[in-house]
């Protein structure tokens, strides 16, 4: 029953490979906002069976470890806000940031200002992480957009401006409407990840 519904939500569309597709469940599943290690587990073994290697796998794990930051970027102005202060650093040093981070993850937001000003160093070292798999990695830039852009989407995230932002990044370097449309419909299954943990937990008792 799964196997018809996967076959008639995504890969009727056939906007991206059969890989890419696993890749992005091994993404959406192992996220924070993910249901957890049963989905990944099968989404990684499918992937492994269509070539990937665990370099790859790792640096899509890399990809997800930056989910995270959102707690920061979307909280930081609110506690600049309660406490009355902010940080000390120069104009300078921020825009030498901002340079930075745009040079190295070829784009910028103004989502990241809060996070800049109130703590340029934590921002430096965010930067310095989030931009590793970008320099080093063997993703294909669109493929690695539409995983942020699923993690953004999934039902116990729903970051719009992430949505938004990666959606419209991963149009610029090639997706079409019926992509992202494909991508949305393999995170709108994130919830069988969770029928089958249960499952599990289940037949253990």
């Amino acid at each position: 029953m799964y196997d018809r519904l996967v076959d008639a939500a995504i890969r009727a569309r056939g906007q991206l490979a059969p890989l890419d597709l696993e890749l992005i469940g091994f993404a959406v599943n192992t996220a924070a906002s993910g249901p957890g290690s049963a989905g990944a587990a099968g989404h990684a073994a499918a992937a492994r069976q269509l070539g990937a290697s665990d370099d790859l796998l790792v640096e899509v794990a890399q990809i997800v470890g930056v989910v995270g930051i959102h707690t920061l970027a979307s909280c930081m102005s609110i506690v600049d806000e309660l406490s009355g202060e902010h940080s000390a650093a120069s104009d300078d040093e921020l825009g030498r940031l901002q340079e930075d981070f745009e040079r190295r993850r070829g784009t910028w937001s103004p989502f990241w200002e809060a996070l800049l000003s109130s703590d340029p160093a934590f921002f430096a070292a965010y930067a310095n992480y989030s931009s590793h798999p970008i320099e080093r990695g063997q993703l294909p830039p669109m493929l690695r957009e539409l995983m942020v852009f699923a993690m953004n989407a999934t039902t116990t995230k729903l970051f719009v401006k992430g949505v938004r932002g990666h959606g419209g990044a991963a149009m610029r370097l090639g997706a079409t409407r019926e992509t992202l449309i494909q991508v949305l419909e393999l995170v709108s299954l994130v919830g069988v990840g969770s029928s089958t943990s249960a499952a599990l937990i289940l037949s253990e008792g």
